[in-house]
């Protein structure tokens, strides 16, 4: 289901793009190359949470914010 989720996704940005190129054609090549340079830096990030850190700081944030809003809930003071 997942992977479904993630082709249209990215059918949906790969048309929208090509729709929002053909707008203003004297910044296509910038336009392209910037998509292109994000796209990987995007998936170069998820690549480097995934495999390299342990666990995502994204969690760790939640985690501490679960804990402080059991403790604020308990015991305000």
């Amino acid at each position: 289901m997942s992977a479904i989720i993630t082709v249209v996704n990215l059918i949906f940005l790969f048309s929208f793009s090509y729709w929002l190129s053909r707008k203003g054609p004297f910044l296509k090549k910038l336009f392209w190359t910037a998509l292109f340079l994000k796209l990987i830096a995007g998936i170069s990030v998820g690549i480097i949470y995934t495999y390299y850190y342990k666990e995502a700081d994204t969690l760790l944030f939640f985690d501490d914010g679960v804990s402080l809003a059991n403790i604020a809930r308990t015991d305000f003071k």
